[in-house]
């Protein structure tokens, strides 16, 4: 299914086209979540004027880059059928969105495509005419012509629910809350309607911890934020005839001291010293002309790191030589919390680089497993 995903992204041949009902029926068996918008008024607000069209704004969670795209699938959301309609398989060509990119500038380009249907830069540079812009995506925007909306040349999805309705397939990781933008603009690009759609998962996570028997012991983990969680806390009490045993145990550090190993791994200076040494060959991805760019981007950087959607070993030739270094290591903690303190003892002092860093990559893949654990008292 992972090939099939791919065809969807960024350097994907159907990135922003509808799938065929063949390849639509296989994307909703997809382990992901679908969403699906009600679009009566927006269908007849442009059934009302002519060459009006309907943009739908989503969303890019993780490190969704025009160039450095680590994950051939989507990290976007990408539309399944509109109106009811799908592509069809004889003719794509009306199954074709109009797409722009914003980057993490702010700036706003079409997400133009070769005849091969691949996202071409050198057009985007055409298109921009030498303004500056980044390939480092903040959301993308999908662009619906009255024709597309009323089934012009497509094929029914054979389901009569989704007549006035707009299917969405979600490409992101499980439980994030999302934000989607829906306008509808007049021939002359204005902007006559809006309308935002949230999309909020719900949370299924226990406040407490449970025990059974009288050794051995099971919990969940507490947890402030469920959306931004890197590290848990179990605590108990365990009745026994005569005694009571409590239960304290950590894993896992914070956002906030992960966010600062990373910086200490891959300094901002050192970051944007070795990129430009190597050859950018067109307009994109300036950072050094901007110190608030700079800023914006390595933030974002860092983030994905955290989130999973950039590896860590994809950057390591950005990596701080010395960054293993006890001495160092023992500052930068020094004005950490207890809980991550404790944790951060047993890597506070690594052999090398290398170990170093699989460590701290663990830390980062601990985020999906730190809701349960089992403890077994001593003997």
């Amino acid at each position: 299914m992972s090939t099939l995903y791919a065809k969807y992204g960024l350097q994907g041949q159907s990135f922003a086209i509808l799938p065929t009902l063949k390849a639509y029926r296989l994307l909703k068996q997809k382990p992901f979540d679908r969403v699906i918008f009600d679009i009566q008024k927006e269908i007849s607000l442009l059934a009302s004027m002519p060459g009006s069209t309907l943009r739908i704004t989503v969303p890019t969670i993780g490190f969704t880059d025009l160039i450095l795209d680590y994950a051939p699938w989507p990290r976007f959301a990408i539309p399944l059928s509109v109106n009811g309609y799908v592509a069809n398989e004889n003719n794509k060509i009306p199954a074709k969105i109009m797409a722009w990119g914003k980057d993490i500038a702010g700036n706003d380009y079409p997400l133009l495509t070769n005849p091969d249907g691949k996202i071409d830069l050198s057009l985007i540079e055409m298109h921009r005419q030498g303004q500056l812009f980044f390939t480092t995506l903040d959301s993308i925007s999908y662009v619906f012509s009255m024709q597309q909306l009323q089934g012009c040349d497509l094929v029914p999805s054979f389901s009569s629910a989704l007549v006035g309705k707009m299917e969405w397939l979600l490409f992101y990781r499980n439980q994030t809350p999302l934000i989607f933008l829906m306008e509808v603009l007049n021939q002359q690009g204005e902007i006559l309607q809006t309308k935002q759609v949230g999309y909020y998962p719900t949370h299924h996570f226990q406040p407490k911890a449970y025990f059974f028997h009288h050794r051995e012991i099971h919990c969940e983990a507490k947890v402030a934020d469920p959306n931004a969680y890197f590290r848990a806390c179990w605590e108990g009490e365990l009745l026994l005839k005569d005694s009571m045993v409590r239960i304290k145990h950590y894993a896992g550090l914070s956002y906030t001291s992960l966010s600062a190993l990373l910086m200490h791994l891959i300094p901002l200076s050192t970051f944007f010293e070795r990129l430009t040494q190597y050859p950018q060959g067109c307009t994109q991805n300036r950072y050094d002309q901007s110190l608030s760019f700079k800023n914006t981007f390595y933030r974002h950087l860092i983030n994905s790191i955290l989130d999973q959607s950039l590896p860590l070993m994809a950057l390591q030739a950005f990596f701080n030589e010395n960054a293993h270094e006890s001495k160092s290591l023992e500052q930068l903690s020094s004005t950490w919390d207890e809980q991550d303190r404790a944790v951060f003892k047993a890597m506070l002092r690594q052999p090398s680089l290398e170990t170093f860093v699989d460590a701290l990559d663990e830390f980062i893949s601990l985020r999906e497993p730190l809701f349960n654990a089992t403890f077994q008292l001593p003997v």
